[in-house]
């Protein structure tokens, strides 16, 4: 794998789950967000494989958020041989099946789809680092903090059997 594409999978986890915004939160400890977050991309890469995508690579990062706040984001992506958009869909309604809220607040003529379940968001679209591929993102809610009270921004692997 490249560097550019070793750094693409953070990036786009980063731009496909938006930062939230429930005005952050101190009671959350950053090492059970990280956690967390990585358990939810393995557990989530391992039920999309019922809508026929296979994980390509995975990664999470610390990122800052709001005017003092940070979250960890984690990210997938994931390959699949039929229609983008038909894709999506079945991964919409495996996701939901799973436990997952189905937002359809921001539905567009792109297909995407936002989920949340407890202080986790999710969106799934089409990659725009590698067309064809599907980007998964989930994030934890803001939390309060300065940055030095983070240990690390880098991107780290989260294995998901690729």
């Amino acid at each position: 794998m490249s560097r550019r594409t070793a750094l693409a999978v953070p990036l786009l986890a980063t731009l496909v789950a938006g930062c939230s915004s429930d005005g952050g939160s101190g009671d959350v400890d950053r090492a059970d967000m990280r956690d967390d977050v990585r358990a939810s991309v393995q557990e989530t890469v391992a039920q999309l494989g019922e809508a026929d995508l296979r994980p390509l690579r995975a990664s999470g990062r610390y990122t800052t958020c709001e005017e003092s706040g940070y979250e960890y984001r984690g990210g997938a992506l994931l390959s699949t041989t039929g229609d983008l958009a038909a894709a999506i869909e079945d991964a919409e309604r495996v996701l939901a099946g799973a436990g997952w809220e189905v937002d359809d607040s921001e539905r567009g003529r792109t297909p995407f789809v936002n989920l949340s379940r407890g202080p986790l968001e999710a969106s799934v679209k089409e990659s725009q680092v590698e067309p064809g591929a599907i980007e998964l993102g989930i994030d934890h809610d803001c939390v309060d903090g300065e940055r030095d009270d983070t240990p690390s921004f880098d991107p780290e692997e989260i294995d998901v059997g690729a």
